[in-house]
């Protein structure tokens, strides 16, 4: 097997995983409510609200700039702008559920909840069909591996390669 067939959705594929945490997250932040469970639903948020906080700071810090670069796009533009503007919704969404909860009101973080997953699925389709596949194929095999590896929690004495930049390969 080819270097490339082994590489191949290196990003999307951890990037979508990251989609499938948050969504499972989502769902138990919603059944906690539905339990009348404070406990579990703040559990549950503060864990959604890490996992996803780190995948949007990924996606806009590294993930845009390098398929702005590759397509020669400003960042105003194309598909990291609507994508950047549904990070603004999806962050919007979070400071109601956090404040819903702070308030002690499980009505109010359910109906904030439910915002969110009307958001996501479209969101996340438009990352995957676009923005991930395109970032796998320009980076090549080795850049998209180092991508994906920047994505695993951070560990004391991470290799160089994994903090300097990524750019597009030739």
């Amino acid at each position: 097997m080819r270097m490339q067939e082994l590489s191949q959705g290196f990003v999307m594929g951890a990037l979508s995983r990251d989609h499938e945490t948050v969504d499972h997250l989502l769902a138990e932040v919603l059944r906690a409510t539905l339990a009348a469970a404070p406990e579990r639903a703040e559990v549950a948020l503060r864990e959604l609200l890490s996992q996803i906080t780190r995948h949007m700071d990924f996606e806009e810090r590294i993930l845009f700039p390098v398929y702005e670069s590759a397509t020669l796009q400003e960042a105003g533009q194309g598909p990291t702008a609507l994508l950047r503007s549904e990070h603004a919704r999806i962050r919007t969404a979070l400071g109601e559920m956090t404040r819903a909860l702070g308030a002690g009101s499980l009505p109010a973080l359910s109906r904030a909840a439910c915002e969110l997953e009307a958001i996501l699925p479209g969101h996340n389709v438009r990352e995957e069909r676009v923005l991930h596949r395109v970032v796998d194929r320009v980076l090549g095999p080795l850049g998209a591996l180092v991508l994906a590896a920047r994505l695993m929690p951070r560990a004391e004495g991470n290799p160089p390669w994994l903090e300097g930049p990524v750019r597009p390969g030739p």
